[in-house]
């Protein structure tokens, strides 16, 4: 399978990661013994560690990377570590973060990913909603889980619009960033 240029920025992105803490404590690849991350089934990162060695320590911190199908983008958050986490050990952290695959594990850090088949945040859906027998403008926008909620109505009574419209609207026209939205919505003349 082809990886596109963002799973591949990605790659890089997680191997810097990797490479950095390698770096920072003296190890390499070969003393934990991290295979490579590969691309199956349309998930943009998967690593096997074959180490238990490694434990969370008290400072660790969780990195949450979240790749969208839809928008082909990701989304990266940190979290500090909680009293739970120290000491968890590869398998264990499997076990606890079973909706997430561990790319990587050591003291100071846990990489967890996951893949969701939706749009990401900033991205809008300019579509059409009912209420009251009547079909209106509506923006849609995508959380950082994937999930579509109202951004905003309009006033604006779809029926107005001619059939070519109507029919996008329909349809819903997908943007990406306010600025995109913005323009999307003036040229419908909201």
């Amino acid at each position: 399978m082809k990886a596109t240029i963002k799973q591949w920025l990605t790659y890089g992105f997680a191997a810097l990661c990797l490479m950095s803490s390698s770096f920072i404590f003296g190890q390499t690849y070969a003393d934990v013994n991290i295979k490579e991350p590969t691309y199956e089934n349309d998930k943009y990162i998967k690593a096997d560690t074959n180490t238990d060695s490694f434990k969370l320590g008290p400072e660790a911190q969780i990195i949450y990377m979240k790749y969208f199908t839809m928008s082909e983008s990701y989304s990266i958050s940190y979290a500090d570590i909680k009293a739970q986490h120290i000491g968890m050990d590869i398998s264990e952290a499997k076990d606890f973060f079973s909706g997430w695959d561990v790319v990587y594990l050591d003291e100071e850090k846990i990489i967890l990913q996951k893949t969701i088949d939706s749009y990401g945040p900033q991205t809008y859906t300019i579509s059409t909603i009912k209420q009251d027998d009547t079909e209106y403008v509506c923006v849609y926008e995508y959380d950082d889980n994937g999930y579509k909620t109202i951004h905003s109505i309009f006033d604006t009574p779809v029926d107005l619009f001619d059939e070519e419209t109507v029919n996008k609207l329909k349809n819903g026209v997908i943007v990406t960033g306010k600025d995109e939205l913005m323009t999307a919505l003036e040229a419908f003349g909201e």
